[in-house]
């Protein structure tokens, strides 16, 4: 005996949602950010440790004129440091967008 299936509707495919469409030409942009950013954070995690530092420093009693000099090295890599990734995140954006697709 030999059965008969019945013919199924076809199914048209879905459209993709407004996320689907633009999250593929941005994700690799945004993975690129999220590495510089994770490293950041890193990085301003030390630059707080070193404040707290600095503050401990005084608080023990360290003469003036030395915590001056910290505290200035201190403002300075903290400008350096923000700089550099802010300038290291803009210079990937820029190739990413100019980069020649395959």
């Amino acid at each position: 005996m030999q059965h008969i299936i019945p013919p199924q509707p076809m199914k048209t495919p879905s459209k993709p949602t407004f996320s689907q469409k633009l999250w593929p030409p941005i994700e690799p942009v945004v993975l690129i950010l999220l590495q510089d950013i994770v490293l950041f954070f890193i990085v301003l995690a030390a630059m707080i440790v070193a404040f707290v530092g600095i503050a401990g420093l005084k608080a023990l009693g360290m003469p003036p004129e030395r915590l001056q000099i910290l505290e200035t090295m201190h403002f300075w890599a903290y400008t350096t440091v923000a700089f550099l990734f802010l300038f290291d995140m803009i210079m990937k954006i820029v190739l990413e967008i100019f980069k020649k697709r395959p």
